[in-house]
């Protein structure tokens, strides 16, 4: 449904709205010119088409509360029942679960260090949550684990933004679903700087915690 929803942002969609809006004041001109008669055959069949046209603008004003709202459907029932709803949009707790993957080669562009110095809350939490899940599962980087949050989670776009400042800090990559992982060069950041993370920064999946043996193979110790 939530697809559904978004076809309304499309352009083809936008267009034909405006087409059809176009259309019903067309025909208000006309009934200005033609006779009494045929005025009401054009006011019938208007009526027909008004409901299906108050729904299309409805859902393309209200189309961004709609996929909010759907976001949060946790059960439903039809004919004639009730949809149950979360209290507010997925937290980052629900997170899409993660995958293996092949390591991804990392792009070349280096890191500088006034950028570490600058990096924010959410990028750290991103950092720390794909460092300690890579070491307990790919200490030697062979493999990646990845993650991704779902899109109606109130920190999607926060997290979508500092995620965008690791790939540009060739920190982090993205497969093509959407999922992010550590890069090679994002690796070695963490073993430098992994002790800088503050303890009390939440991770997603709090309670899997860093292994300090696999954490020994990761640093080579």
């Amino acid at each position: 449904m939530k697809n559904w929803i978004t076809y309304f942002e499309t352009p083809w969609i936008m267009g034909a709205i405006a087409g059809l809006l176009s259309g019903a004041l067309s025909a208000a001109c006309i009934l200005i010119v033609v006779s009494p008669a045929s005025a009401h055959q054009i006011i019938t069949s208007l009526s027909h088409l008004a409901w299906p046209l108050i729904v299309l603008l409805i859902v393309f004003w209200l189309r961004k509360e709609l996929r909010a709202l759907i976001g949060r459907v946790r059960k439903g029932k039809f004919p004639g029942g009730a949809f149950e709803f979360d209290s507010q949009a997925p937290p980052a707790s629900q997170v899409i679960p993660p995958t293996n993957s092949a390591a991804p080669a990392a792009p070349p562009t280096r890191v500088t260090t006034a950028r570490q110095q600058a990096r924010g809350e959410m990028e750290n939490r991103i950092l720390k949550t794909l460092w300690t899940k890579q070491v307990n599962r790919f200490p030697k980087y062979e493999g990646v684990w990845t993650f991704r949050l779902q899109s109606g989670a109130e920190e999607f776009f926060a997290f979508r933004e500092a995620a965008g400042k690791l790939m540009a800090d060739s920190l982090v990559t993205e497969t093509d679903t959407g999922q992010i992982a550590l890069t090679r060069e994002g690796f070695e950041f963490c073993k430098k700087h992994y002790n800088e993370f503050p303890d009390d920064l939440p991770e997603w999946w709090p309670n899997e915690t860093l292994d300090p043996e696999k954490l020994k193979i990761a640093l080579g110790q």
